[in-house]
């Protein structure tokens, strides 16, 4: 990790690793006032740990299931949503036009915008990861439970888990007494990003979206997982375990470990996980009950630093060989 650092992979990390209940290492890295409780921007973290939890929250109570269309013409899935097999494109700068208009009426605006978007491929037919269907996967949640995203992930379940380390922090949102990881400069805002969502989308939106938004602290992440993992085999606690097992069996708004994969070699076929593109990651071997968590800022530097690609398997390699080895 202090190569990484020394590399400039990133300027600041925290490193979290966990084996069932038991945090087996946590330690943060980087520069003078650095500390392991330092919050991160964690970018599309966001899809797994609050829009695919507010829909699992929502299947539960019967309000909605994976097989429910969003649309009668193209027959798009909640399910198709979640897998990033909806034909809907990766990406668009919808704040282009929306940082134009009074935030009253961006809301109004994103919605013709995502309703006239056209689809690059037909539902199902193949799988093309997708911002926007997780920026409708959370308007869904919003219209269905009659308040914002993050009010409702918040009041069904961090509050519940006690995780108030895990937040969006809307435009004007102030928290002085915690300390943020810069994201770096943003041309478009002209301002040093520091506890201010980088993703320009989820900042046109007002900070808070299905896709992105989300900050959090690794001793957060990792407390959310577990409770997770402790669903998946069996606990009822906070989670359904039936629909907890469905969305990570099927990898339901989560990864899967690819080949190559950024996960490494000696994660199980039977894990999930996720990137985000500020350079944060979690993976959760559901057999090995394993999880590691890295967050980092290496956008900070340049958001064109992609060091971390070829570091991030190298690390999770020594991580895994250090836990199955002990």
């Amino acid at each position: 990790m202090c190569k990484g650092v020394t590399d400039a992979v990133f300027p600041s990390a925290v490193l979290l690793v966990a084996r069932q209940d038991t945090i087996l290492f946590h330690k943060g890295y980087g520069g003078a006032g650095f500390r392991p409780a330092m919050i991160f921007d964690l970018a599309s973290l966001t899809k797994p740990l609050v829009t695919s939890l507010a829909v699992m929250q929502l299947c539960r109570s019967g309000h909605l299931s994976p097989t429910a269309t969003i649309d009668n013409k193209t027959k798009i899935t909640i399910r198709q949503l979640l897998q990033h097999r909806s034909g809907l494109p990766a990406h668009r700068p919808y704040y282009r036009e929306l940082c134009k208009i009074k935030p009253a009426l961006r809301d109004r605006q994103l919605k013709k915008l995502l309703w006239k978007e056209p689809l690059e491929y037909p539902p199902g037919s193949k799988k093309l990861y997708s911002d926007l269907g997780f920026i409708i996967l959370g308007l869904i949640v919003e219209t269905i439970c009659g308040q914002r995203l993050d009010l409702f992930i918040k009041n069904t379940v961090y509050t519940p888990l006690d995780l108030v380390n895990l937040f969006f922090t809307p435009i004007l949102y102030k928290q002085q007494h915690l300390c943020f990881a810069s994201t770096g400069f943003c041309p478009h805002r002209k301002i040093k990003l520091k506890g201010q969502v980088h993703d320009e989308n989820a900042y046109a939106m007002g900070g808070v979206a299905g896709h992105a938004g989300l900050f959090g602290s690794a001793e957060a992440v990792v407390k959310l997982l577990q409770v997770l993992m402790q669903s998946f085999h069996g606990d009822a606690h906070m989670f359904d375990p039936e629909i907890t097992r469905l969305f990570l069996k099927h990898a339901l708004g989560f990864d899967r470990p690819s080949t190559p994969s950024s996960s490494g070699q000696y994660f199980s076929k039977n894990s999930v996980g996720h990137l985000g593109f500020t350079g944060t990651s979690f993976w959760m071997d559901l057999d090995q009950n394993i999880i590691i968590i890295l967050l980092t800022n290496r956008v900070s530097f340049n958001i064109r630093n992609n060091k971390i690609k070829l570091f991030r398997p190298v690390l999770h390699d020594a991580v895994m060989e250090t836990c199955l080895n002990t």
